[in-house]
């Protein structure tokens, strides 16, 4: 390297691995179509002060039987629910209030355990006036 503190192993494939003792910093690149693995069996943590950035031109997986994000999510994009063929499963979100900014449409049922309302006026609780029994369609929602 060019400063006495940095470590630089250059392989014969054009791999890179460097460390900066003064910057704190490792670094390690590989040529093209070159991959990375970690394997370790007791698990793995990262910890940092700054931002963490993943970036996956091929898409990204976490495969594990719970994944768990503590802190808030914010999501610029689809979010798909589901079996991934298209159905079947169910998913849940649990807490307080979930906020949708935007349209929200599903190609199934909606299910409430409570009453649902849109705008001022309640599925559970409005009434109409001069409705007539039977198969009728009279009457307008009170105000």
């Amino acid at each position: 390297g060019t400063s006495p503190d940095l470590h630089r192993t250059i392989y014969a494939d054009g791999a890179v691995i460097e460390y900066d003792r003064a910057a704190h910093a490792l670094k390690a690149t590989l040529p093209g179509g070159g991959t990375a693995e970690v394997t370790a069996p007791g698990g793995i943590t990262a910890t940092t002060q700054g931002a963490a950035q993943i970036t996956a031109a091929g898409g990204a997986t976490i495969t594990a039987p719970l994944t768990r994000l503590v802190g808030n999510l914010e999501i610029t994009g689809t979010i798909v629910m589901g079996s991934g063929g298209g159905g079947g499963s169910i998913g849940t979100i649990y807490g307080s209030l979930q906020q949708i900014g935007g349209d929200f449409m599903t190609d199934g049922n909606v299910a409430a355990d409570q009453d649902v309302t849109a705008q001022t006026i309640s599925l559970t609780g409005h009434v109409h006036d001069g409705v007539q029994p039977g198969s009728s369609q009279t009457g307008v929602p009170a105000a």
